[in-house]
């Protein structure tokens, strides 16, 4: 299989249920492997809530400056998003995806489930975020270079 043939070929909602499936499935299948952290449910909210917040906040900038939330066709972009949210992070919903995946940690509790974070992480910049990236470079060219240099990936 060919890796190229990843790119841009699943929504990152799918990425995120698929990674999410699989935390659930080596906490029901290694028991073992769970962990006693106190008010884990407690962080759990606290770290969804601010996903959600992520997602809402960067949603709503895209809307104000009417250009497409559709991650499967960055070449629709109408406009760079530079402002709010997008100061500080190039891909806030990707962020709020994550941290919807550590609350799913933190609730299940268990060591192997935080182990496939970093996986997320690889797989979502590999094969998605970077074409992303590549699409929006040809299309806004110096203005989205310089806004790289200037805002980092993720956090």
């Amino acid at each position: 299989m060919n890796l190229s043939s990843l790119k841009l070929k699943f929504l990152p909602v799918t990425v995120v249920v698929f990674f999410g499936a699989c935390m659930y499935s080596l906490d029901r299948f290694v028991p073992a492997a769970s962990l006693e952290i106190p008010y884990s449910k407690a962080i759990a909210y606290l770290i969804l809530a601010t996903g959600f917040i992520f997602i809402a906040i960067a949603g709503i900038n895209f809307q104000r400056n009417s250009t497409t939330v559709d991650p499967s066709k960055p070449d629709k972009a109408s406009t760079l998003v530079r402002t709010g949210i997008y100061a500080y992070t190039r891909n806030p919903m990707y962020v709020g995806m994550l941290l919807a995946l550590v609350a799913w940690a933190f609730a299940l509790s268990n060591v192997l489930s935080f182990i496939l974070i970093p996986f997320f992480i690889e797989y979502m910049t590999r094969f998605q975020i970077r074409p992303e990236e590549e699409i929006l470079l040809e299309k806004f060219g110096s203005e989205f270079e310089d806004y790289c240099n200037s805002v980092r990936r993720w956090i």
